[in-house]
C-alpha cells in the first residue's frame, strides 16, 4: 500500500486563478493548489503582490464571498477561472457597520460586460456589447439562462476569455486596452456569424422542415442551394415526414 502514498488525487491539482483587482482594475494570474484553503490564497496574494499586512482581502466568485476556510476545490472555481479581490484597511468601525459596507462593496463589484466599465468603455457602449452577445451567443446555450444572475456569470466567463491578461495590464495605455479589447469583441462576433450563417439556427431547422413537408420531393433542389445546414437537414426531415404522411394514408385507404 506504501507506494499510492504519493499519489496526488485531483483535489490538489493545480490551479490557474485569474485575479481582477476591483480599485485598480489590474488583472493578473496566480497558481495554487485546488486542496488550499481561501485563506492560503490570500495569504500568497499578500506576498506576491506586496500588499500592507494590514490589508483586508475580500475574494468573491461569482458573487459570492468566500469563506477563509474553504478550499479552493469546495468553491466552485474551475481552472482559468476569475476572482474579484477587494482590498481594504481594518478600521475600528463596528461589526454590524462593517458587514454593511462589505455587503455594499460586494453588491458594487462590476460582473459581465459591466467589467468593461474599468477600461474606459461608456455605459452606451457596454449595452451595445451585452445585447449583441445575448442575440447571437448567448442564444446557443443550453440550459437557457433565465435569470439575471445566470446572464451575468455567463457574460462572466465570456469577458474572462475576452480580456487577455499578458495585456491588460499597466504597461500600456488605456486606450491600446480598449482598442485591443474592441478588435477581440468584433473578431469574435464575425467568427461566430460565419459559423451561424453556415450552420444556421433552430429557425432554419423549423422553416426547412416546413418547407419540405409541405412542398414534397419537389423542394429537393434546394439542397444544392447556398443554404445553412440546419435548413437542409429540415428540409430533409420535413420531405421524409411528408413521404411517411402519405404512406400511411394509403396504408389505411386500402383496407
Amino acid at each position: 500500500m506504501a507506494e499510492f502514498e504519493n499519489v496526488t488525487t485531483i483535489n490538489e491539482l493545480p490551479l490557474t486563478i485569474n485575479i481582477s483587482m476591483t480599485s485598480t482594475g489590474q488583472r493578473f494570474k496566480m497558481n495554487i493548489s485546488s486542496f488550499n484553503t481561501v485563506e492560503d490564497l490570500k495569504q500568497k496574494l499578500v506576498r506576491m503582490r506586496e500588499l500592507p499586512r494590514n490589508s483586508h482581502i475580500r475574494l468573491i466568485h461569482q458573487g459570492q464571498l468566500l469563506e477563509n476556510n474553504q478550499k479552493i476545490c469546495d468553491t466552485g472555481i474551475q481552472n482559468e477561472g476569475s476572482l474579484h479581490c477587494v482590498l481594504s484597511q481594518f478600521g475600528n468601525n463596528q461589526n454590524n457597520e462593517y458587514d454593511e459596507e462589505e455587503r455594499i462593496d460586494i453588491e458594487a463589484i462590476p460582473v459581465g460586460f459591466d467589467r468593461l466599465l474599468m477600461y474606459g468603455f461608456t455605459q452606451l457602449e457596454v449595452e451595445q456589447f451585452r445585447s449583441q452577445f445575448r442575440s447571437s451567443y448567448m442564444r446557443t446555450v443550453e440550459p437557457y439562462p433565465t435569470t439575471e444572475t445566470e446572464r451575468k456569470e455567463i457574460e462572466d466567463e465570456w469577458v474572462d476569455g475576452l480580456i487577455d491578461i499578458e495585456y491588460m495590464n499597466n504597461d500600456i495605455g488605456v486606450e491600446q486596452q480598449r482598442a485591443i479589447i474592441r478588435r477581440t469583441i468584433n473578431e469574435q462576433h464575425q467568427q461566430f456569424s460565419l459559423a451561424t450563417s453556415q450552420n444556421g439556427t433552430d429557425n432554419d431547422l423549423f422553416f426547412g422542415a416546413v418547407l419540405g413537408f409541405l412542398l414534397g420531393i419537389v423542394v429537393l433542389f434546394f439542397l444544392w442551394a447556398d443554404l445553412p445546414k440546419k435548413r437542409k437537414l429540415g428540409i430533409i426531415l420535413g420531405i421524409v415526414f411528408n413521404i411517411c404522411i402519405a404512406l400511411l394514408y394509403t396504408i389505411f385507404r386500402t383496407k
